[in-house]
């Protein structure tokens, strides 16, 4: 399966495009819409192309993540799309140890769309964790096209 353009479109409302290399606090540099590659460094500017070149190829890799965790599970076109902007942003790694993915292998299709809206933290300068209504807003339209809306 591809990320459709749906899909596409979501990551594109929610993440920035910065053309010139940015500090990341969890991943190091990052570039274009958030992509982390160890040839990223300080200083580092590209083109609005190259950026979008960059996100095709890290949407295609969050496509193999999602299709090889979800092997032998029911998948629709609007649970790969929620599932791969998810990984987008969390990682493969994220997505192996969830209890989203337990729940999507044992068939429990609202459970698993339930999990999504639990990811909706993020990290405050202080150490402690605040809730994103931005987070929120992109979880739930992961949530609209797992359960097969739009």
């Amino acid at each position: 399966m591809k990320a459709s353009g749906a899909c596409i479109s979501l990551i594109k409302r929610d993440e920035t495009c910065v053309l010139k290399s940015y500090p990341d606090k969890k991943k190091g540099w990052a570039i274009g819409w958030g992509h982390h590659k160890p040839y990223v460094t300080e200083g580092l500017v590209i083109s609005q192309a190259w950026a979008d070149m960059l996100l095709k190829g890290d949407i295609a890799d969050s496509e193999n993540d999602v299709a090889s965790a979800t092997v032998g599970c029911s998948m629709t076109q609007g649970r790969f799309d929620a599932l791969v902007s998810w990984v987008f942003q969390f990682g493969a790694a994220e997505l192996a140890a969830s209890t989203l993915l337990k729940k999507l292998k044992a068939g429990d299709m609202a459970g698993a769309a339930d999990e999504l809206l639990r990811w909706v933290f993020v990290e405050q300068d202080d150490g402690t964790k605040a809730k994103s209504n931005k987070l929120l807003e992109r979880r739930m339209a992961e949530r609209r096209f797992f359960l097969g809306g739009t």
